[in-house]
């Protein structure tokens, strides 16, 4: 025990030097970011122009002149947007800064019960992760809706109430459809909650944009993915093998093969699996490879799951369930995209490396040597990503001399092409290899338990001193 509070106190530490003392200076477009894209959605359509087409760039006032962000919300979303830009930008600011803060909450307390932690040790040890757990911390700063989608679908399958499952599918498909999917493991004994909340939200969606919107939807998600298809903000099979110079065919077969693949073991292990929880770790591990479009915030719906593993795997695996918590949270992208954040990086990685040996139930020499071969990770990967650095939009966008007419989505890859974020560039490939292995590490360590109830071995184990199966 002691031990795990040294754990404890280092990560607190690294996590108050890198939020604090070591927080970078703000890129173009300030922090709140991609909030001002949502909020110039709701200022679009109260002009009466469509939010989803090119005109958001006039009310895009953060960015540099000349830049545009396509805004790829869901529509039953857009009334939520359209009070917000009624607002004052700094009371819309602070107010959705809060409702963030809150998610953050929300995602803690859903995941500590989800992972069956009950002790308060524990609990501010699962509260610290998220702290350290970059896709959540990035969320923030940059104002995205990836945190409450995750939030919401957590705490909704935490709870398993019909009033949580209703009203968390609703607003977990309503901010961030990839973060619901996980929600689906209930559908056994909570379907008839979960097609109610998707009822109401394509109810909502049909007075906004008509009864025929999600068909709509999904032709501006085709759009918008083939517009990044082989971009270096993807973490999609299909952009990582473009950016291992991958022809196009051939980085489409391997999307399709992945997808399947993916999609399928996922389907039939959480058919199989006797526990909810199984089945939301294995939906949520298999969306970076399933989704054709997944950005490095969207991993934020992968934090309860690696706690729900990180928790219950047994003793032999944990080394493993620690390798890949760190695998999917660490910022690695980030050291090529922003090395100028480089020990910030660093210090959050390493703390959640040190807040993983808390959390466990107990440390051996397999989980330190693991511990220290991942401290060696982060140093190679922040070594070779700021040798390697890449474009960085907005803030190395050169501008579009007379872009003209276009849909958002095109617009949009015309300024990833002209940023240079289209090119292949196997390093930054590799970094995002990374966090997809770890979402792959988890789901081979869920496949391992899934026949058992593990927390019920764990707590039997402790109970009467002898090891779990």
């Amino acid at each position: 025990m002691n031990v795990r509070i040294g754990c404890a106190a280092l990560a607190a530490t690294l996590i108050a030097i890198g939020l604090m003392a070591l927080r970078p200076a703000e890129s173009t477009g300030g922090a709140l970011r991609d909030f001002g894209v949502f909020r110039a959605a709701g200022e679009t359509r109260l002009d009466g122009r469509d939010p989803y087409s090119a005109a958001i760039a006039a009310h895009e006032n953060a960015l540099p002149r000349g830049a545009m962000m396509p805004f790829v919300g869901m529509p039953p979303a857009l009334p939520f947007w359209l009070a917000l830009a009624r607002l004052p930008e700094p009371a819309a600011n602070a107010l959705w800064r809060s409702l963030l803060i809150f998610a953050l909450l929300a995602l803690t307390v859903g995941s500590t019960m989800l992972a069956r932690v009950r002790a308060p040790f524990d609990f501010l040890c699962v509260a610290l992760a998220a702290l350290a757990f970059t896709p959540i911390t990035s969320a923030i700063a940059l104002g995205q809706t990836a945190l409450a989608g995750a939030a919401a679908a957590a705490l909704a399958l935490a709870l398993r109430t019909p009033a949580a499952l209703t009203a968390g599918s609703f607003v977990a498909l309503a901010f961030q459809p990839n973060a619901a999917l996980g929600l689906f493991a209930a559908f056994r004994r909570g379907a008839r909650w979960l097609a109610l909340g998707i009822a109401a939200l394509y109810a909502c969606g049909a007075i906004v944009r008509g009864p025929r919107w999600p068909l709509f939807y999904a032709h501006l998600l085709a759009a918008q993915s083939a517009a990044e298809r082989d971009s270096v903000l993807q973490f999609t099979p299909a952009a990582i093998a473009a950016g291992f110079g991958a022809s196009a065919p051939a980085a489409h077969a391997i999307a399709i093969a992945a997808a399947v693949v993916a999609a399928a073991a996922a389907i039939v292990l959480a058919w199989r699996a006797r526990d909810q929880r199984f089945g939301f770790v294995a939906i949520s591990c298999a969306l970076p490879f399933a989704c054709g479009y997944f950005h490095g915030h969207d991993f934020a719906a992968l934090f309860a799951p690696a706690m729900i593993v990180l928790r219950g795997v047994h003793a032999r695996l944990r080394g493993a369930a620690l390798a890949a918590t760190v695998a999917i949270g660490a910022n690695w992208l980030d050291f090529a995209q922003a090395p100028h954040a480089y020990a910030q990086d660093v210090v959050l990685g390493c703390a959640l490396i040190a807040v993983c040996l808390a959390i466990l139930p107990r440390i051996d020499a397999r989980v330190m040597l693991v511990a220290v071969a991942s401290v060696a990770l982060v140093a190679i990967a922040a070594w070779l990503g700021t040798t390697h650095p890449i474009p960085n939009w907005p803030d190395d966008f050169p501008g579009l001399a007379g872009r003209g007419a276009g849909t958002a989505a095109v617009v949009w890859h015309a300024e990833l092409a002209a940023t240079g974020l289209l090119s292949p560039n196997p390093v930054s490939a590799l970094l995002r290899c990374i966090p997809l292995a770890g979402c792959a590490l988890l789901f081979a360590l869920l496949a391992r338990a899934s026949d058992v109830d593990v927390h019920e071995v764990v707590e039997r184990r402790d109970a009467v001193g002898v090891e779990a199966l």
